[in-house]
């Protein structure tokens, strides 16, 4: 029998600690939890480490040398903050944790987040791949299957945002996905909102939240949790699968970021291409209180590359810029980023005002390209005529930018390498930005 993953806590009064116990007492097997009193409770080296140590901004007891320590003998921390009762989130970051994650986190998805974490010891263990986790409180006979090894990630993986409504977005990710999936298999899941069942003919009861409580009952996600067509046998839009929102009275119902970042995972070894639609992001993620951008950081940390949209106007191109910098300064994420104006004017000289805007306030850190979509009258109409867009300047300037999509930008540029390196133009093609 594999050993259990150990996990060890810092000794500290929050509530966490006392309903993470609780929790991998009566609800998960393969995780043992031990409270660290002291720092000479920690391994040694040579001896068997901890898998995964969790500290906290309200307990004291381990400094950054000792984080760094156990770092170094395979162990992955993470930090738990609390802006209310404990020092915050920059306390935990400058201890060097591999994780900040807010104290309000569920006990469940916490320890489905150590668990994902946790493989770089387990696997030099030879502990099997597979841990199981029972979350008895939600599904009292389904036990949950991570799979935190093993898998064969094919995938490109885009994440679609938006820093503006109105810009086109999901249009645009139905017109992409059309594209790429004449030559390969692709994926498309809407993480925000609930448009896509309406605009695809697919059925709206089986939508993300379906999906992701497959995941959570421990099934395979695929081919089982894609939103099918509506049961009137009328016949979906597009070639491409896909998982829609899920629509409510209220609103879409929250979104775990834990089976979110699981679903993904596997849709990384099914298909060849996975265009996911997610949340904004934006400075308010690291208000204290909660983590309302916490799926859209776990769809990014995912993603190849980010295509992010903007109403086409000096307002827009600044959002840009502030996304940009909350991407590249506060989460420290390294990614190819497409800017994307919508409804885009036609003339030359104010495409190159926007493009200056981000140019000027980007610097370094800037865009790969910029995309230009006019508006055209032909997407409205294919809209109320229940078609896809195939005809017309807007469809060109998307095949454009689907075709670019397409190849997977993993290499950063060179320190000489200008960064917003082109724009598109929805007639006359590419030109130098």
């Amino acid at each position: 029998m594999a050993p259990a993953v150990r996990v060890g806590i810092t000794a500290t009064k929050a509530p966490w600690a006392k309903a993470l116990r609780a929790f991998v007492r009566d609800h998960a097997s393969g995780v043992t939890v031990e409270t660290l009193m002291s720092t000479s409770q920690l391994p040694e080296p040579g001896q068997r480490g901890l898998e995964v140590l969790i500290v906290d901004d309200q307990m004291p007891l381990f400094k950054a040398g000792h984080i760094a320590a156990v770092q170094a003998q395979g162990t992955k921390v993470i930090g738990l903050w609390d802006e209310t009762s404990g020092r915050g989130r920059d306390y935990v970051i400058d201890l060097g944790v591999d994780e900040p994650i807010p104290a309000s986190m569920s006990p469940s998805e916490l320890v489905q987040t150590l668990l994902r974490i946790a493989p770089v010891n387990i696997r030099s263990d030879s502990v099997s791949d597979d841990l199981v986790f029972s979350d008895r409180s939600t599904q009292p006979h389904s036990p949950m299957t991570v799979r935190s090894a093993g898998l064969t990630r094919r995938a490109t993986t885009t994440n679609f945002t938006s820093v503006c409504g109105g810009t086109g977005q999901t249009e645009t990710i139905v017109a992409v996905a059309e594209c790429l999936a004449r030559r390969a298999k692709v994926l498309v899941v809407e993480a925000a909102g609930a448009t896509l069942a309406q605009r695809l003919r697919r059925a709206p009861e089986y939508g993300l939240a379906w999906s992701l409580e497959r995941v959570a009952a421990g099934h395979r996600a695929f081919p089982g949790g894609l939103s099918p067509g509506q049961e009137d046998g009328t016949r979906p839009l597009g070639r491409a699968d896909v998982i829609c929102g899920t629509a409510a009275p209220a609103g879409p119902p929250p979104v775990s970021a834990v089976h979110l970042a699981h679903l993904l995972d596997q849709a990384a070894t099914e298909y060849d291409h996975v265009l996911i639609e997610s949340g904004s992001l934006s400075t308010a993620s690291a208000v204290a209180g909660g983590d309302r951008f916490a799926v859209a950081r776990a769809v990014l940390s995912r993603a190849d590359q980010v295509v992010v949209f903007a109403s086409a106007d000096p307002c827009g191109a600044r959002k840009l810029v502030e996304w940009r910098s909350v991407l590249h300064h506060d989460l420290g994420l390294e990614l190819p980023c497409i800017a994307v104006f919508g409804r885009a004017p036609t003339r030359r000289f104010e495409r190159a005002a926007l493009q200056d805007v981000i140019e000027r306030n980007t610097g370094r850190v800037g865009f790969s390209a910029v995309c230009y979509l006019p508006e055209d009258t032909v997407v409205g109409r294919a809209r109320w005529d229940g078609v896809l867009v195939t005809k017309g300047n807007w469809a060109q300037a998307v095949t454009r930018l689907a075709s670019d999509l397409g190849r997977v930008r993993s290499t950063k540029p060179a320190p000489d390498e200008p960064v917003l390196r082109r724009a598109y133009h929805p007639v006359q093609g590419h030109s130098r930005g």
